[in-house]
């Protein structure tokens, strides 16, 4: 691994002027290398380290100064969609949403299945609700829930404040099969399985938060359950199937909160319920904001969080069952848990470089990435515990995507890494992790993955 320090890409032909600037950025005596272990080095080995790293830089990005093993892939155009403003990505459709407009695309042939102009009411403006976290997409069924939302201002307390009037929507082959709400506030997501369909959200702009569950077919309302007003809810994984994960702030100060996480099933039951203190108001994406919370690994109330550099794991009461140390040197740390019960990855990126850890459940690390180079990092874990990320390559802003499978058997398997040939966008990959969208400035791209 790489000294720590600035993160630069370039190859053995770079100008030395370039080994230079890379060499200043990573020299002074001692150093701590990335996984957190010291390290004492003088000036002439650093320059050793950082030309051997240039020599063996790959074409690819993200690999740069990284013992990362890796395969090259072939990605093949299977369509080009046009503008978009927002994507859902599954193993058979391609959902893209443009102004008022909603187009699937198959991800197979690229053909265009349906289109549709959403009619909305003024002011209103749509939102592509999500899919389920396996998105099995049952008989490859085209279901795909929206939201219709409108801003209003409301009287409270002797101050107006916002609020988002929604309406929410289920559609398959371009028809609307049924509208619920409005409600303030509003979630949808469809099961994996595209039977159910989450429909949350406030039925008045300060009442309690409402969370339900219907019918996918017909629209009827199986159960539904009242939390607090500020809450919010999403379908997630919990050891391979759906739940229902409900959020809620039980205090503020600040951009921080006291927070509960209160996990149910499709059908209605409480499996665990976790509290816990100074969880972290990140920022909103679309409808919902997003925290720095907890991820559930159990139906015993077993999670995982992130606190400042540490990742814990701890019973639903809160005891630290363990903890590791994560390294220091980036901007941002986040984690996920792979559908299905997979490992828990750590990302950490910042600047132009980017590192991966995972751990099993009981805390053993099983695999690191090295340091990365790249800039515009995204990334996420698909069922099966399949890791990808996605970046761009400094020297030419070209997109490049890796998909790293953590699975058993899978970790002495290399990284396969895909040249996507364009400027780095938006992008989606598909759960069986065949497909990928990337939206680009003016347009929508799906390629197909193969290995050569």
């Amino acid at each position: 691994m790489v000294p720590r320090g600035k993160h630069r890409c370039a190859t053995f032909l770079s100008a030395w002027a370039s080994i230079t600037r890379v060499s200043e950025s990573v020299v002074g005596g001692h150093g701590r290398r990335y996984d957190g272990e010291a390290a004492d080095r003088p000036r002439s080995t650093v320059v050793v380290v950082v030309v051997v790293s240039l020599l063996l830089a790959s074409t690819a990005c993200g690999c740069g100064g990284s013992t990362l093993k890796r395969v090259p892939g072939t990605a093949a155009v299977v369509a080009r969609c046009g503008g978009s403003d927002q994507e859902v990505l599954s193993d058979h459709y391609l959902f893209a949403l443009s102004g008022d407009r909603v187009r699937c695309f198959d991800v197979n042939s690229g053909e265009l299945k349906w289109e549709k102009t959403l009619t909305l009411a003024d002011r209103e403006r749509p939102w592509l609700g999500s899919l389920g976290p396996r998105a099995e997409a049952d008989s490859g069924c085209d279901l795909l829930p929206v939201l219709a939302c409108r801003d209003e201002w409301h009287w409270r307390d002797g101050r107006t404040e916002a609020a988002s009037r929604d309406r929410l929507l289920l559609m398959r082959s371009g028809a609307v099969l049924w509208e619920k709400g409005p409600v303030y506030y509003g979630a949808a997501g469809l099961s994996s399985d595209g039977r159910f369909v989450l429909v949350a959200g406030r039925p008045q702009p300060f009442s309690d938060y409402r969370v339900a569950v219907v019918d996918a077919e017909t629209g009827r309302e199986l159960w539904r359950r009242d939390f607090p007003a500020e809450s919010w809810a999403e379908i997630r994984d919990l050891a391979g199937q759906d739940c229902i994960y409900v959020t809620t702030i039980t205090a503020r100060k600040g951009d921080e909160a006291d927070m509960c996480v209160t996990v149910l099933d499709l059908e209605g039951r409480e499996l665990t319920s976790i509290s816990w203190h100074r969880g972290v108001l990140l920022h909103f994406a679309g409808p919902q904001p997003v925290f720095m919370g907890v991820t559930v690994i159990g139906s015993d109330g077993t999670h995982v969080r992130l606190r400042g550099r540490q990742l814990e794991c701890c019973s639903a009461g809160g005891k630290i069952l363990w903890r590791r140390d994560l390294p220091p040197g980036y901007d941002s740390c986040e984690e996920q848990v792979a559908p299905g019960g997979g490992p828990v990855v750590v990302a950490f990126t910042g600047g132009a470089g980017a590192m991966f850890l995972a751990y099993d459940f009981q805390g053993n690390r099983i695999w690191s990435s090295g340091n990365l180079v790249g800039r515009r990092w995204q990334w996420g874990v698909l069922p099966g515990g399949c890791l990808w990320w996605a970046a761009s390559d400094p020297r030419n802003r070209k997109l490049t995507l890796s998909m790293k499978g953590l699975g058993a058997g899978e970790l002495a398997q290399p990284a396969r890494v895909f040249d996507l040939g364009v400027e780095g966008g938006g992008v989606k990959v598909s759960p069986d992790g065949r497909y990928v969208s990337v939206r680009l400035a003016h347009d929508l791209m799906l390629f197909h993955l193969m290995p050569k």
